[in-house]
């Protein structure tokens, strides 16, 4: 410890000098079978980063990153963060003082960018190894964790985030105890005039309905009109990016939450029609826009979305009408460039069928207009 503190004072004291010094005893000893000398070279590592100039330091974090993340993902031997808890706080400490560092750098320039969700899953890795009490490593692992966080300006901070809490039902349970809340402070940011501000937006929902599942259905209502705002506006496309992977994953999950009692299949309806009524709002809003063509790969998985929808065999009759409406909307909008798609759908033809038959009308009256569409677009 006393010969780290030493060399991080010279390395403050002398600035970029340091590196040639002390680059070669990093490199000797990284790889060595004794762990004290991996330990010792980790804590050298760490010790000078707040020496060097950023431009100084640029070549010499690129190759400790690629080093140390490529050993942690692909190398089964003990490296960095996998490494005995002796070398493995040291490792933590290093990327602490790497993203202090680079703390104002911004987001294109910093060379942690491009490894911030392999950091963040790395660390809280760490969190979770039998022997994390041993050496601070724990402790460490998380000190880490919150400095690369704070410092990132990464934009999919907040969703890699949220999705690691909800990842495990420990971490799930204190997470949804928030989630109105943040939700509720994500939806304040579409207040903002920024467009930047509401795609990071966009990220951050759409991996809180991957954690929070069936129970996003209760936000579906007051998201959908910021969803339907950002969409009409067709010069600003980029929306749409965000918006439709949100959707898939929250179709997804729909899809395959089995109602285990009545009321779970009133949730579960309920989240798959406020799905439903987002994709039928997107395809109706780009109708007649030259930007048209920007939904044909999302074409698939609304297809896919409404088999499997069509297969649980458990929609009530509001989902129903709502999902034939949303595949003649799709025909509509994407007319014969989507023909084969629909034609090669394992279930539109009988679900069509199915629905032209109904008893209820509003079924019915949908399924027709649907059936029309569908014919415009098969017949180009």
């Amino acid at each position: 410890m006393a010969g780290g503190t030493c060399l991080g004072l010279v390395a403050r004291t002398v600035g970029d000098d340091i590196v040639a010094l002390v680059m070669p005893f990093i490199e000797e000893n990284i790889t060595k079978p004794d762990w004290r000398q991996r330990e010792a070279a980790t804590y050298a590592f760490g010790s000078i980063l707040e020496g060097p100039s950023p431009d100084k330091l640029v070549p010499l974090v690129n190759m400790a990153l690629n080093f140390m993340l490529s050993a942690l993902m692909k190398d089964p031997n003990n490296h960095s963060m996998k490494d005995v808890p002796n070398v493995a706080e040291k490792a933590c400490g290093a990327l602490y003082f790497l993203a202090q560092g680079y703390e104002d750098a911004g987001s294109s320039s910093s060379p942690l960018t491009p490894f911030f969700q392999e950091i963040v899953q790395a660390l809280l890795n760490v969190t979770h190894r039998e022997d994390a009490g041993e050496s601070r490593l724990r402790t460490a692992a998380y000190e880490a964790l919150n400095e690369v966080v704070r410092c990132s300006n990464d934009e999919t901070a907040p969703m890699v985030i949220i999705q690691k809490l909800g990842s495990s039902e420990p971490t799930k349970y204190h997470f949804m105890q928030y989630a109105d809340q943040i939700m509720g402070l994500f939806l304040r940011v579409f207040a903002s005039r920024s467009a930047t501000a509401h795609e990071e937006a966009m990220l951050a929902i759409g991996a809180l309905a991957y954690a929070t599942g069936a129970d996003f259905a209760k936000y579906m209502t007051e998201f959908y009109k910021y969803l339907e705002m950002g969409l009409q506006n067709f010069e600003d496309y980029q929306y749409l990016l965000y918006a439709m992977p949100m959707l898939q994953s929250a179709a997804e999950l729909s899809a395959h939450t089995a109602g285990a009692d009545d009321d779970m299949t009133e949730y579960t309806n309920s989240l798959r029609n406020g799905i439903l009524e987002a994709y039928s709002g997107i395809f109706q809003g780009f109708k007649g826009s030259p930007k048209t063509q920007l939904l044909m790969p999302y074409a698939p998985q609304v297809l896919q979305f409404l088999d499997s929808l069509y297969m649980e065999k458990d929609m009530d009759d509001v989902v129903t009408k709502t999902a034939i409406g949303v595949l003649g909307d799709l025909a509509d909008t994407l007319g014969g460039t989507a023909g084969h798609l629909i034609q090669q759908s394992v279930s539109s033809k009988d679900f069509l069928k199915e629905c032209l038959s109904s008893d209820d009308h509003l079924i019915k009256e949908s399924a027709e207009w649907a059936k029309l569409a569908i014919s415009r677009a098969i017949s180009f």
